[in-house]
C-alpha cells in the first residue's frame, strides 16, 4: 500500500509514520540485519539487544539450522518467547569465559558458547547453544536455569 505523505493532514501523516515504524521494528520487523559470523559474537549481540529490550534484533539472532525465528515463528508467539527469554538475560554485564574462544563443537556442527553473567552482583556461568547457518551462527538453544528468577535475589553460595 502507497501512502503519499503530503496528501494526507499532518497530524495523520505523522501518526502513519509513527504506526509503520512502529510495525516495523517489532519483531521480525528488522529482517535485514545479518547474523554474526562467528559464535560468540552472536552469542554478544544477542545479550546485548535483550539488555536493550530489542526483540527485533534477538529475533534475528535466534533460531535454528533452517534460519532466524523472525522469518519462521508466529510473531505473537515469538514476542512472547523472547520477552521471557529478555528478562531472564537481563544483566549487568557478561564476558565470555576464558578457554572456551571458538565454542565447543558438537557432530552437528553446532557449538557451546559459556558466558559469565552478572546480575544485581550475582554471578553464573550460562551455556549457550549457537548453530551454523548460510555461513553465519544463530542461538539456538539456551539453558537459564543457571541465571536463576529474575525476581529473587541470588542465593550467596557456600
Amino acid at each position: 500500500m502507497l501512502i503519499r505523505l503530503g496528501s494526507l493532514p499532518a497530524t495523520r501523516s505523522i501518526a502513519l509514520l509513527a504506526i509503520t515504524l512502529t510495525v516495523a521494528c517489532g519483531p521480525g520487523g528488522s529482517q535485514g540485519s545479518v547474523a554474526p559470523t562467528d559464535p560468540h559474537a552472536a552469542v554478544g549481540e544477542f545479550l546485548d539487544a535483550a539488555k536493550a529490550n530489542d526483540l527485533g534484533a534477538m529475533s534475528d539472532r535466534w533460531g535454528t539450522a533452517g534460519g532466524p525465528a523472525s522469518r519462521s515463528m508466529d510473531r505473537e508467539e515469538l514476542r512472547k518467547r523472547l520477552t521471557v527469554i529478555q528478562i531472564y538475560l537481563g544483566h549487568d554485564s557478561f564476558e565470555f569465559v576464558a578457554g572456551n574462544e571458538l565454542g565447543i563443537a558438537s557432530a552437528d556442527g553446532s557449538r557451546s558458547v559459556q558466558v559469565q553473567m552478572v546480575r544485581s552482583g550475582c554471578v553464573a556461568v550460562v551455556p549457550f547453544r549457537v548453530v551454523p547457518w548460510q555461513g553465519r551462527w544463530l542461538v539456538a538453544d539456551i539453558d537459564l536455569a543457571p541465571i536463576g528468577n529474575p525476581a529473587r535475589v541470588c542465593q550467596p553460595r557456600p
